[in-house]
């Protein structure tokens, strides 16, 4: 069994989206690059992050309060609205680096894909395979 790579697919482990299609990102861009803007606004300084440790440490809480939603089987509603602030203070991290979120995504869509094309040439039939020939690929590839 070989893993298909469907840009509106599944995981055949997970049964997860594998949307890995660049048309499905560029939304979140976008509104982050508008989010930079909103904090580039001298009225509302306070949201920018200028300081990339305090800016991690904000991410930790996000990332935790998005992990408490899924584990407390909170609303679809309140989980994207918890994803929607690790994406949007993720990408302000990266504004406060100067780094292009939008950038930042295509190279890592870029590797992700490079990555699963080397897995997919291993076949892997089952997760356990998966994992090694992901493994592989990345010592291998990056």
């Amino acid at each position: 069994m070989s893993i298909g790579l469907n840009p509106c697919g599944y995981s055949p482990y997970t049964k997860a989206p594998m949307n890995l299609n660049p048309r499905y990102f560029f939304p979140y861009t976008r509104a982050a690059l508008q989010y930079n803007s909103i904090c580039r606004n001298p009225l509302n300084q306070h949201f920018h992050i200028s300081d990339t440790k305090r800016g991690l440490d904000y991410l930790d809480g996000e990332v935790l309060e998005l992990r408490e939603a899924i584990e407390q089987n909170h609303t679809k509603e309140h989980k994207t609205e918890e994803l929607g602030d690790v994406l949007l203070t993720a990408a302000n991290i990266g504004f406060s680096l100067g780094i292009n979120p939008n950038v930042a995504m295509i190279q890592s869509m870029k590797k992700i894909q490079n990555r699963l094309n080397f897995v997919q040439e291993k076949a892997p039939k089952n997760q356990n395979q998966f994992q090694i020939a992901w493994s592989d690929a990345k010592k291998s590839i990056g």
